[in-house]
C-alpha cells in the first residue's frame, strides 16, 4: 500500500482506505480458514460458502408450519328465561325525607314510552338524584337519572306493548337511598 500523507486526504476517504484495507484482510483469513476443506476434499470454496449460507437460512427459518385451529366446542343454548317482573314493596322513608313521583304511560303502539315526573315534596331540597328504571317484558332494562331534580322535570324511559315493572329510587345528600315506586305498567291503547 502506498503512503500517503494524511493532511492531503479528507478523514472520509481515510477511513475509505482503512474499510477496504480491513476487507482484504477478512477476506484472506476468511480463505486461509477454509483453504484445507476445498483443497483436500475437491471443493470448491463457492459450495462450502453456498452450503454454510443454506444451513444459516434454515436455521434461521425455524418452524413454518401452522397450528391446526382449535376445534370449536358447543355449549348448551341458555333457554331465555322471562324477566321477574313482581314488584316489591317500596321503602318506609321517614317524613323528613319524603318526595313524590308521577309514572304515567303513553298509549302510542309504535313509541311506548313511560313517563317518570318529579313532584316535589318535604324532601326535595334533599334530594340529589332519582333513578328510574324500566324492566321489560323480553328482559332488557332501561334506566334514567334526574340529578337534583325540580318539580316538574321528568324523564322518559322506552317500555313495550306489553307488561313493564317500573322501580323509582331516591337518593339524599346523606347518601341514603329509597325505593319510593315499584309497580308494572300495563300498556292501554
Amino acid at each position: 500500500m502506498p503512503f500517503v500523507s494524511r493532511d492531503r486526504i479528507s478523514p472520509t476517504t481515510a477511513l475509505a482506505i482503512t474499510l477496504g484495507y480491513f476487507r482484504l484482510r477478512m477476506s484472506e483469513v476468511i480463505l486461509h480458514i477454509f483453504k484445507p476443506w476445498y483443497i483436500q476434499d475437491g471443493m470448491n470454496l463457492q459450495a462450502v460458502f453456498l452450503a454454510f449460507l443454506v444451513c444459516g437460512v434454515v436455521l434461521s427459518a425455524g418452524c413454518t408450519q401452522q397450528e391446526a385451529p382449535p376445534m370449536p366446542t358447543t355449549s348448551p343454548t341458555p333457554t331465555a328465561l322471562l324477566p321477574d317482573l313482581s314488584p316489591v314493596p317500596t321503602d318506609t322513608v321517614p317524613p323528613e325525607y319524603s318526595v313524590h313521583v308521577t309514572v304515567s304511560r303513553n298509549t302510542y303502539s309504535f313509541n311506548p314510552l313511560v313517563r317518570v315526573e318529579f313532584r316535589g315534596g318535604r324532601g326535595m331540597g334533599l334530594v340529589s338524584s332519582v333513578d328510574a328504571e324500566v324492566i321489560r317484558m323480553d328482559g332488557s332494562t332501561g334506566t334514567a337519572r334526574l340529578e337534583e331534580p325540580s318539580i316538574g322535570e321528568y324523564m322518559e324511559l322506552l317500555g313495550t306493548t306489553g307488561k313493564d315493572r317500573v322501580i323509582v329510587t331516591a337518593t339524599m345528600m346523606n347518601g341514603e337511598r329509597y325505593r319510593i315506586y315499584d309497580q308494572v305498567m300495563e300498556f292501554r291503547a
